[in-house]
């Protein structure tokens, strides 16, 4: 019977082994397993034969897993070691086993038993939920709102989120230590609420607005939205709250602006007006009345079309039907309107296809009166016509330069002015440039560059080749804009054909200056009698006046009949000084045996004069122009003017040439009479001067104690006055003056001039009248007058005490100072009558003594220079 229990009660125990949904297994302490349920086998991924033939201290799987230690804590300390444990089956699954090891003893054996239950699914529920908990975690604080959840009854605060102390400026644990009333504004309002508002769970309540208070005191408006729940068993809310400071100020803003705009809109001086889908006006702005006469009331319900323009309604009709074709289309037009005092009136209308907008639904035309307009624009039109016909006639284009973009543009005339058309010109700087004279181009870009600057250019006077070879001057001026910053920006300008003026102006320039050219030969001609002086005056005004390379003037001798060279200008060699050619073997000796003007376009032409073949070769000669000079019939010679190009000379410019050659002419003749006269002064005045001379030998004849004396005095003044720095013409007359020095004595009875015994004093006073004799003598005779100085005053003396007059210092010619201190040396120094020579020393000695006496001092230390 025992032994019947015991089976019993042993397949009791392995029916509960083997049923149990836990593995259990039995180990030896050395590691053998001695038995393992079905349970275990299969969590572990094998058989229990399998099981039982495994050491749990050669298994790698419990080392890693941590098994093996929680097994050897167990043996060690004989108690219950337990663990969950994630380990890798057989299988390749991933589970996680809830273990525990316990020591027992079986038949005497100490065993250690294991017990195994699969605890995965309980851990993916822990793991699941503690993902959910972070996900909440994270969206509680990651709320931009301030989220709260409070207990009901108290109003305490059990959590807050970051965002909940950001708003409020509150740390976490100071909103954790409050209630909900203690952030309100209005504390009652919220107590209330909280009493009041039913505790049905998933309740939501929503609260547009009530106002809160911060940390600082500031109250700022916010908007609640609360759930009520069951949280632990304890009924909860928790409350989203929002700023809606910004939304309000926005609304604010939003019915400010509204009020703006349906201000402008009444008061607009535009019109707005809505055109419903029947045609009809379903809403105007009260601005209609101002511009069509009718009122708000009046135009609602009409038909646009009956008050049309007919002429304008099929374009604004097809418009219309386009547009409501075309939802979201913006076009503008202008038409004419019937105003309610039955004139028409043109209206500017920009419209809207909104008919697809909920808040409108309509056609909505903005429109204005822009009639004054139209007028201002057709008399501006008109203004433009008559203006583009005046530029036309008066020869005047106009244009204008963006200097920003370099961009130019001409009116019609200026495409006429310039003789181009639009797809010609390229309508920049560098081609306006292009058209311009070569000349001139370096002059209009400087101008064009200034204009770029922002400088207010002066006018620009340029001149341009039309197609057809024509030249014309064309002026320009303008102004430059700027904008609000001072930055130049553009150019408004006019261009006026000035060809006639220019080429007037032109004339009478080139007629000044022939005229200025034939007043400086004329001044040349009066002022010189110098041959080669005054052709050279008359050539350079050739050359520069007619614009020619090279002239010469070639004199022609009447008994040899040849020509030589007298004068030349512009050659590049001197072989025209060599010419010498003879009337009949030349092109200038044609000119001169024709008497008339010889051209010649081409100098290639072979001529008999070798000389001047070589010259135009050498020069490099073209063009040859023969003038014959002639003055009262007679042929003075030949002008000839050389060109080293083709010369093309207009009848103005001949005309021209041929006065110079007459000034040329004249001019010969006038220095050829010149030269006649002067020879002819010079043999009267070698016949006044041998005149003079006779008259002083007859003085030494009379006197003889003095002969010889006149011609030394004469010399040696003629010198010291030199020595003064006396001009020739002067010298001249001062040698007349010293020849006839004594002519007085003429008036001196020769007893008293011959006298060789003491004077007495009667005779004295006739002898001291000779001075005045001679200046009675020759002052009638104009010829002679200039040298009056020194007959009339070489007696008198520097301290006054001379004769005739007495005079004194510089009173005295400096004439008849110089000869009076030679006059007395030579007196001294010479026999006389009553008295033998001086020697030198004793003369000088006297002349030394009457210095600033007799004599003028400076004069006696010049005399002693040159003695010396």
């Amino acid at each position: 019977q025992t032994e019947m229990q015991l089976a019993d009660a042993l397949e009791f125990t392995e029916r509960i082994l083997t049923s149990a949904p836990i593995g259990i297994l039995t180990y030896k302490f050395t590691g053998e397993c001695l038995s393992a349920n079905a349970y275990a086998a299969q969590m572990i991924g094998t058989t229990i034969t399998g099981l039982k033939s495994q050491n749990f201290r050669e298994l790698e799987s419990w080392k890693k897993s941590g098994l093996y230690q929680l097994a050897e804590e167990a043996l060690a300390s004989r108690k219950l070691t337990a663990s969950d444990i994630h380990i890798l089956t057989t299988f390749g699954k991933e589970v996680w086993f809830q273990v525990q090891f316990v020591t027992f003893k079986s038949a005497g054996e100490e065993l250690l038993l294991l017990i195994i239950g699969d605890i995965t699914e309980r851990k993916r529920t822990e793991e699941a939920l503690r993902e959910s908990e972070e996900n909440y975690r994270q969206l509680f604080e990651a709320e931009s709102d301030a989220i709260f959840l409070i207990e009901n009854e108290t109003g305490q605060i059990l959590q807050a989120n970051q965002a909940a102390c950001v708003l409020y400026g509150y740390s976490q644990e100071e909103l954790l230590a409050k209630r909900n009333t203690e952030l309100s504004a209005e504390p009652e309002q919220t107590s209330q609420m909280t009493q009041e508002t039913p505790l049905a769970p998933d309740q939501v309540i929503n609260i547009p607005l009530r106002f809160h208070r911060k940390k600082d005191g500031t109250v700022f408006p916010v908007e609640i939205t609360g759930r009520f729940f069951l949280h632990q068993g304890r009924p909860v809310h928790i409350a989203a709250v929002r700023d809606i400071t910004g939304r309000r100020q926005a609304e604010a803003a939003v019915i400010a602006m509204q009020k703006h705009f349906q201000a402008l809109i009444e008061n607009a001086p535009d019109g707005i007006a809505l055109l419903g889908l029947d045609g009809k006006l379903r809403q105007v702005t009260p601005s209609t009345h101002q511009i069509l006469g009718y009122t708000p009331q009046e135009a609602k319900g009409q038909d646009p079309a009956s008050v049309t323009h007919p002429e304008d309604l099929p374009t604004l009709l097809s418009l219309l039907s386009d547009l409501i074709q075309n939802p979201g289309k913006v076009a503008t037009t202008q038409y004419r309107f019937r105003h309610k005092d039955g004139s028409w009136r043109w209206l500017e209308s920009t419209i809207s296809n909104l008919i697809d907008e909920p808040s409108v639904q309509a056609i909505v035309f903005n429109y204005r009166d822009i009639t004054q307009s139209r007028q201002a624009d057709e008399a501006l039109r008109e203004k433009d016509r008559l203006l583009s016909e005046a530029q036309r006639i008066g020869h005047i284009g106009s244009w204008s330069y963006d200097i920003l973009t370099d961009t130019i543009k001409f009116s019609d005339e200026m495409y006429r002015l310039l003789d181009i058309l639009p797809e010609e010109f390229q309508h920049n700087s560098n081609d306006f440039l292009s058209l311009t004279y070569p000349s001139d181009r370096a002059l209009a870009a400087r101008w064009m560059e200034e204009i770029k600057t922002g400088r207010q250019v002066s006018e620009l006077d340029f001149r341009v080749f039309r197609k057809n070879g024509e030249l014309l001057y064309i002026q320009c001026r303008g102004a430059v804009e700027f904008d609000s910053t001072g930055k130049p920006v553009h150019f408004i300008g006019m261009a006026q054909d000035i060809t006639e003026r220019k080429l007037a102006d032109i004339q009478i320039h080139q007629q000044i200056r022939r005229l200025t050219a034939l007043s400086e030969i004329d001044r040349a001609i009066i002022s010189s009698f110098d041959q080669h002086y005054i052709l050279g005056v008359i050539l350079s005004q050739v050359t520069s006046q007619l614009q020619v390379d090279a002239a010469d003037v070639l004199l022609l001798d009447p008994d040899e009949q040849m020509l030589d060279y007298a004068a030349g200008q512009g050659f590049r060699t001197k072989m025209v000084e060599a010419v010498h050619t003879r009337v009949d073997e030349s092109h200038a000796g044609r000119v001169a045996k024709e008497r008339r003007m010889v051209r010649i376009s081409d100098l290639k032409e072979n001529i008999r004069d070798p000389l001047f073949n070589t010259l135009v070769s050498a020069e490099g000669f073209v063009s040859y122009i023969g003038v014959p000079l002639i003055v009262k019939g007679r042929v003075k010679g030949v002008l000839e003017v050389f060109q080293r190009m083709p010369l093309q000379p207009y009848p103005e410019w001949l005309d021209f040439l041929n006065t110079l050659a007459g000034q040329a002419a004249i001019a010969i003749e006038n220095a050829t009479l010149f030269e006649n006269l002067e020879r002819s002064n010079l043999e009267l005045s070698q016949a006044y001067d041998a005149t003079i001379e006779g008259w002083s030998r007859a003085m030494d004849l009379r006197d003889r104690e003095t002969e010889g004396h006149t011609q030394r005095v004469t010399t040696m003044t003629i010198n010291l006055a030199r020595r003064f720095g006396f001009s020739e013409e002067d010298l001249l007359h001062i040698r007349r003056g010293a020849l006839l020095h004594d002519i007085g004595k003429m008036g001196v009875p020769d007893n008293i001039l011959n006298k060789p015994t003491a004077l007495t004093d009667e005779e004295w006073v006739s002898m001291h009248k000779h001075p005045q004799f001679a200046y009675d003598m020759l002052h009638p005779i104009e010829y002679l007058r200039p040298a009056l100085d020194i007959p009339y005053c070489h007696h008198e003396k520097w301290d006054g005490t001379g004769y005739p007059r007495g005079l004194k210092g510089e009173e005295i010619p400096m004439a008849a100072r110089l000869f009076a201190i030679i006059d007395v040396w030579d007196a001294l120094i010479s026999d006389r009558p009553y008295r033998p020579a001086w020697s030198q020393e004793e003369a000088l000695t006297h002349l030394r003594e009457q210095s600033g006496t007799h004599f003028d001092p400076q004069v006696v230390e010049l005399f002693f220079k040159i003695l010396m």
